[in-house]
């Protein structure tokens, strides 16, 4: 539902539609460990590929607070930056 709203907004303001990856939601935590580094491997490699082949000048992402305090925003904080500052050379 989220991702079909997402979509409508983006239309409906005339810009590119979203990139979704597909992830679950806490990402899978209630799953254990290996679900939940599985989802982190995965959304880690989507963004770089995205760096590598948008190649923006500028990447904008919640803080380390995810604004809300939401685990699935901190943690796309997290993930981006990571990927950011790694290839920052």
């Amino acid at each position: 539902m989220r991702a079909e709203e997402a979509k409508c907004a983006a239309e409906k303001l005339g810009i590119q539609p979203p990139i979704m990856f597909g992830l679950h939601d806490q990402l899978r935590m209630g799953e254990g460990y290996g679900p939940v580094h599985d989802q982190l491997n995965t959304m880690r490699e989507k963004v770089k590929a995205l760096f590598t082949t948008l190649k923006p000048d500028v990447v904008i992402t919640w803080g380390p607070s995810g604004w809300t305090g939401h685990h699935d925003h901190r943690l796309v904080s997290t993930v981006v930056t990571e990927v950011f500052q790694s290839q920052v050379g």
